[in-house]
């Protein structure tokens, strides 16, 4: 989870750098707004996982089971 934190991080950074932009007060909420829902993200698929009974033994049963139980969670930030 750290590492995809800090990869979404990095690029943010380089496009930045690459488009040549300042960081200003809109860009600044956007970007704390970016790295909070990619945290909450990691979190509801890391809990997803880890709530996950024994039933289901496939990557593809969990893949399944996780986006019916998290998958509003994440997708409901976009609609709002």
């Amino acid at each position: 989870m750290v590492v995809t934190i800090l990869a979404i991080l990095c690029t943010l950074c380089a496009f930045f750098y690459v488009f040549g932009w300042t960081l200003g007060i809109v860009e600044a909420i956007s970007l704390s707004i970016l790295v909070g829902n990619s945290l909450d993200y990691c979190i509801h698929l890391s809990e997803a996982f880890i709530v996950m009974d024994d039933r289901h033994t496939s990557f593809v049963d969990k893949f399944k089971v996780n986006m019916h139980y998290s998958g509003c969670n994440v997708c409901i930030f976009f609609i709002v």
